[in-house]
């Protein structure tokens, strides 16, 4: 009976670890789909970040128009003679429309409804992303409809309070009365307060943590980490590398170069980086607002910002 007995023993301890081996079996396949289900959704946030990260253009184009039209509207407020009429209606209408950028989330919400199963190596990625989904996008948001309301009461009071409002061409004089007046001055700044030191910067601040999310994500998927949503391509680099000497202050220079197929410059010594962001192909926006813009000719090449120019000889 002894024997026996030892013999169902053993057959017993070969059915458990059957049922543990395939337990074990079970689960790693169930990990393994989940893995594999959380790669695609990860590809697919990476689609978006690019498609978001394109779409902030849109806005840095927009501002660059209107920083340009309010810069001219400040430099030329005691000069306006100087202006042409289609300038004067440009300063007119400067707070009277907008520009809103579409940033999904489709595949971040995707993602964040499969938490349980995100392996540990996406772990940092989900947190950035987050931060940057319910922080930075909010704030890009929260702006597009802060400007949307703002150019409404723009509207309203014009309605209200110009009489020229319905007009479809008005008299230069009169043109020059309205845009010289203090409540039109102080719509012009506040419109400009609002778009380039909120809306503009907030875009700034998702679109360089938007790259460094895309980035982390590509690493762990063993992609591209350089995707041509914010690569720099040779013939613009091209353009826009070098060193320039200021006109202003000779012993000034500015200094343009790439790194990992994305433009930056220095100053003189500084050695503080800042990225350019080419938009077109003669306009740039730095990492801190600022604008930039680029004209060559046969002789050398000129970047151009608010308080400098800045000129390399071109070699033939």
């Amino acid at each position: 009976m002894g024997k026996y007995f030892y013999y169902a023993i053993g057959e017993v301890i070969l059915i458990v670890l059957g049922i543990l081996i395939a337990v074990e079996v079970n689960n790693n396949n169930e990990n393994n789909k989940s893995n594999q289900k959380i790669d695609l959704i990860m590809q697919d946030v990476l689609i978006e970040l690019s498609r978001n990260i394109g779409n902030t253009h849109s806005l840095f184009r927009f501002y660059n128009q209107k920083d340009s039209i309010y810069k001219k509207y400040v430099n030329y407020e005691f000069s306006f003679d100087e202006l042409t009429n289609e300038e004067l209606y440009e300063i007119y209408n400067l707070t009277q429309d907008i520009t809103e950028i579409e940033l999904g989330q489709f595949a971040y919400e995707h993602l964040t409804n499969n938490l349980d199963v995100i392996p540990s190596k996406y772990k940092e990625a989900v947190e950035d992303l987050t931060k940057l989904n319910l922080s930075d996008k909010k704030g890009v948001e929260l702006y597009n409809i802060k400007m949307d309301e703002l150019v409404n009461d723009n509207t309203t009071y014009r309605v209200q309070n110009n009489p020229f409002y319905s007009s479809t061409k008005m008299l230069r004089d009169d043109l020059i009365k309205i845009i010289l007046d203090w409540r039109f001055k102080n719509e012009a700044k506040h419109y400009w307060d609002t778009g380039i030191n909120g809306h503009l910067n907030y875009a700034l601040t998702y679109r360089d943590k938007a790259i460094k999310c895309y980035q982390k994500i590509a690493k762990s998927l063993d992609r591209p980490i350089i995707d041509q949503s914010f690569m720099v391509d040779e013939k613009t680099f091209e353009l826009w590398e070098g060193v320039y000497y200021s006109r202003i202050f000779p012993e000034r220079t500015l200094e343009v170069f790439e790194v990992e197929e994305r433009l930056y410059y220095v100053f003189g010594n500084d050695n503080v980086e800042s990225e350019i962001i080419p938009f077109s192909v003669s306009n740039g926006l730095d990492s801190h607002g600022n604008y930039f813009s680029i004209k060559v000719t046969a002789r050398d090449t000129t970047i151009i910002n608010e308080y400098d120019l800045y000129s390399k000889v071109n070699n033939h």
